[in-house]
């Protein structure tokens, strides 16, 4: 550039008044054209700059392009095709050709040269003060050659740059740099949508407004969310939803089959929206989110999720122009299943009830019953320790089993919650539920006391999840009440809560009780006193089928103080076959008691029991006084003639409590050899 016209350039920007306006700035992008290794050129959303501001021709460009020299053409800013040896200036069009067809094209930016002559000069000074006082209007490659400093407008400071670099002191930087919009994804508590709460919602986030990106080169970027595991998925496993502007939220499977590969990329945007919006394509710009969108978020349920799954979700923002793309911001999450901490604890049972005195009365029956024993749900968190967690949405129910088979007719079940529901204890014997009317419950059957008795109780689906019990609900009890309940019975009390989405259940907190069991005594000893089985009756010898003597290992100190001590003992004979009682020949001696024998005249059934005392020899025996026999013991034999094949006998030894009738079975012994 010559001297003559940097002096005249200073002389017309003494008098120039100064002001400034916003203009442009633009972004990188990729090209076909491409550089060679180590040339001083930049390409960048679709220009070419970094050029020599003193003058640039033709040639010097083709020299640092790697592409076929006579296929690289060019024209100047009024479209006049340009000579190998002429200079170019911004505005000025590089075009890679194929004979006549245009390929890819790359405009020419030289900073500081606004009018687009190819130098730095007066003109260009009197170009950007017309601009600042809103005089002209500049767009494209000529605002953004006119934007020096690179800070999004023509303004003063570009002025300045200008001039300094006609006054010689500092040229103008021809080496620019990228800016990308200022743009990211932030992961936030996700928000309950379709009744559902997220694993992960994440919010599009800009710090510029619809004014900073006014005609910016970024403004046009297509926007997109494009997600992908690490793991393989089913598509129909995992939901997407979306919500942008004042639109309300969409969702669906990612799609009702197939799969994603571990790694592999989704486009949120213009797959999935677009699908969910039956759209054949669908697109969003920067200045599409900026302008109008403003809020922009997407959000991920993956209820079937395996442990160590873990999304990436990446902002993407791609150059329509040159369709390079812009990783704006990466993201991950890790799902995993949050049990709840929370807990059943035993609460005075004779302080429940409306009136806190243990009584429970029945909805229905209006049986009136004392709580056996009582439940409280307590946890040591509260709603904002879950917020935005998934097991607010699970159901939360009381499940009881049993160890033994009981009676539908005799378990009364009970539940009280608090606000706002202003319920006092509900409940009653389980047999008012027409599933369960005459029914025998079999042991480890499970009841649920919401959905099972309560709601049906109520005459509606009654569901309690735990956002209710930590946000309303508060206090949540249980109590149960079994009439006559067999020794030994054990009840289970479970915390269970389950996923309402995908039904899986997690066990969170149980409790144990049982009914009262009596001290019993040891196993008895039992030996075959004569390996010939003979027994002599009535002065007549048999030779029985079985023989044997059932003795303690208790002495008369050692059980001075049991309860068992004056129960009753006895043997409990059965068969697996239906017999003729004349075919069975019963023994039995008691202590030093002679041998009693008979026959059972009438039809033994298959399973029925025959007491050996009570029922055949009369009288009884109890435990002291078989402690008391000594070696003689509890003698007992059979014989059965023409046993049917495969006859088993099952032999008992039983106590019994004469107050209230129970027996339990200290010993079982069953015979084959018939």
């Amino acid at each position: 550039m010559k001297n003559s016209k940097k002096i005249i350039s200073i002389i017309l920007a003494a008098v120039m008044m100064m002001s400034f306006i916003s203009l442009p700035s633009f972004a990188a992008a990729g090209s076909k054209l491409t550089l060679k290794d180590g040339a001083s050129a930049i390409i960048s959303a679709g220009y070419i700059y970094g050029l020599n501001a003193e003058g640039t021709k033709l040639s010097d460009i083709k020299a640092q392009l790697g592409n076929e020299s006579d296929k690289i053409v060019a024209v100047d800013k009024d479209n006049a095709a340009v000579a190998d040896d002429s200079y170019l200036g911004t505005g000025s069009i590089i075009r890679l050709v194929d004979a006549t067809d245009t390929i890819d094209e790359l405009t020419v930016i030289i900073f500081g040269d606004v009018n687009g002559d190819g130098a730095i000069d007066a003109f260009d000074i009197f170009t950007v003060d017309k601009a600042i006082n809103s005089l002209t209007a500049l767009s494209g490659s000529y605002a953004l050659a006119a934007d020096v400093d690179e800070d999004g407008a023509t303004d003063i400071d570009d002025y300045d740059a200008i001039m300094t670099d006609l006054s010689g002191f500092e040229p103008v930087d021809q080496n620019g740099s990228i800016e990308l919009p200022e743009a990211e994804i932030e992961q936030v508590t996700p928000e309950t949508v379709f009744g559902i709460i997220p694993d992960a919602e994440f919010e599009f986030e800009s710090t510029q407004t619809d004014a900073e990106i006014e005609g910016r080169r970024y403004a046009d970027w297509d926007v997109d969310f494009v997600l992908s595991f690490n793991q393989e998925v089913n598509k129909n496993q995992i939901y997407l939803l979306g919500q942008y502007g004042t639109y309300g939220w969409i969702g669906d499977k990612i799609a009702e089959s197939g799969t994603l590969a571990a790694d592999e990329e989704f486009s949120i945007v213009h797959t999935w929206l677009a699908g969910v919006l039956e759209k054949s394509s669908f697109a969003l710009t920067y200045s599409d989110i900026v302008k109008f969108v403003r809020d922009f978020k997407c959000a991920i349920y993956a209820p079937y999720a395996q442990p160590g799954l873990t999304a990436t979700l990446k902002l993407v923002m791609t150059d329509n122009v040159t369709g390079e793309t812009h990783v704006r911001s990466v993201i991950t999450h890790t799902f995993e299943k949050y049990i709840p901490n929370a807990e059943i604890t035993p609460v005075a049972a004779d302080a429940v009830g409306d009136s806190n005195d243990g009584t429970l009365v029945g909805r229905y029956s209006s049986d009136e019953v004392s709580a056996d024993v009582a439940l409280n749900y307590s946890s040591s968190e509260a709603l904002a320790d879950v917020e935005g967690k998934q097991c607010l949405n699970y159901a939360v129910d009381f499940e009881i089993t049993f160890n033994k088979p009981v009676e539908a007719e005799k378990v009364y079940l009970f539940g009280q919650y608090d606000n706002p529901y202003g319920l006092g204890w509900v409940g009653d014997k389980l047999s008012v539920v027409p599933a369960y009317e005459d029914a025998t419950i079999p042991a480890n059957t499970k009841i649920s006391l919401i959905s099972d008795l309560i709601g049906p109780a109520m005459g509606r689906t009654l569901v309690i999840t735990y956002s209710d019990i930590l946000n309303e609900v508060g206090d949540m009890k249980t109590a149960l009440h079994v009439e006559n309940p067999e020794d030994g019975l054990k009840v289970t009390v479970t915390l269970v809560m389950t996923d309402t989405f995908t039904g899986e259940r997690y066990v969170v907190s149980s409790y144990e009780y049982s009914y009262y069991m009596p001290e019993l005594p040891s196993e008895p000893n039992i030996s075959p006193p004569s390996m010939t089985n003979k027994v002599t009756s009535g002065g007549k010898t048999y030779y029985t089928d079985l023989y044997i003597k059932y003795t303690t290992k208790d002495t008369a100190a050692s059980i001075a103080d049991k309860e068992y001590k004056d129960w009753n003992v006895d043997l409990l004979i059965s068969f697996n076959h239906d017999l003729d009682g004349n075919d069975v020949h019963l023994f039995g001696k008691n202590g030093a008691n002679s041998w009693a024998d008979g026959t059972l005249s009438n039809t033994i059934a298959a399973g029925k029991k025959t007491a050996l005392l009570n029922d055949f020899l009369g009288g009884t025996l109890t435990y002291s006084e078989l402690v008391a026999s000594g070696t003689n013991g509890l003698r007992f034999a059979v014989d059965v003639t023409d046993p049917p094949s495969g006859l088993i006998l099952t032999v008992q030894f039983v106590i019994t409590n004469p107050s209230n009738g129970k027996h339990y079975v200290i010993d079982t012994l069953t015979f084959s050899g018939f």
